[in-house]
């Protein structure tokens, strides 16, 4: 069989985590999160004021809890 990178702890999946379109060169996050290169640079152009590139996956779960 192939040898994996050892690196590589989770198998990449095949959708994005943003758009929940087939990933087109994929980024994964530090947190484990996959998206498309387009989809996660756009967010982090928008989200350029506050200085931080964080997961979008991960920012809109906790947004979810303020009101």
């Amino acid at each position: 069989g192939k040898k994996r990178p050892h690196d590589s702890v989770e198998e990449q999946p095949s959708c994005c985590a943003w758009c929940q379109g087939v990933l087109k060169d994929p980024v994964s996050t530090s947190c484990g999160h996959w998206f498309c290169r387009q989809c996660i640079t756009s967010y982090w152009d928008q989200s350029a004021s506050s200085g931080d590139s964080s997961c979008p996956q991960c920012v809109k779960r906790s947004r979810t809890n303020l009101y």
